[in-house]
């Protein structure tokens, strides 16, 4: 995750977006909120608590993490599971 802080400020203001879904417990959000204060992460995180078995981890088949959608303009998934500058290339494609 901090290592698209470079890529969100990079890409932000030409519409990139970011949303961290955490599948920590609930007994670790206190854990979750500490990284992200400590990090400065500065999108949004939502965590319900249910891990691989919420709502979102099970639409989008997460079964390990990290794991990554990037979602077009169109919000049609554009890729799945890239990282580092291949996931930064298809960003700045999707980007157009």
């Amino acid at each position: 995750m901090v290592v698209l802080k470079d890529v969100y400020a990079d890409y932000h203001a030409q519409g990139l977006e970011i949303i961290a879904i955490s599948l920590d417990s609930p007994d670790r959000r206190e854990h979750v909120d500490k990284f992200l204060a400590e990090h400065s992460i500065p999108w949004r995180t939502i965590c319900d608590g249910k891990g691989f078995k919420g709502r979102l981890a099970k639409a989008y088949k997460v079964n390990a993490v990290p794991f990554t959608l990037l979602i077009g303009r169109d919000g049609k998934i554009a890729a799945v599971n890239l990282h580092g500058d291949v996931l930064e290339d298809a960003i700045v494609q999707a980007l157009g």
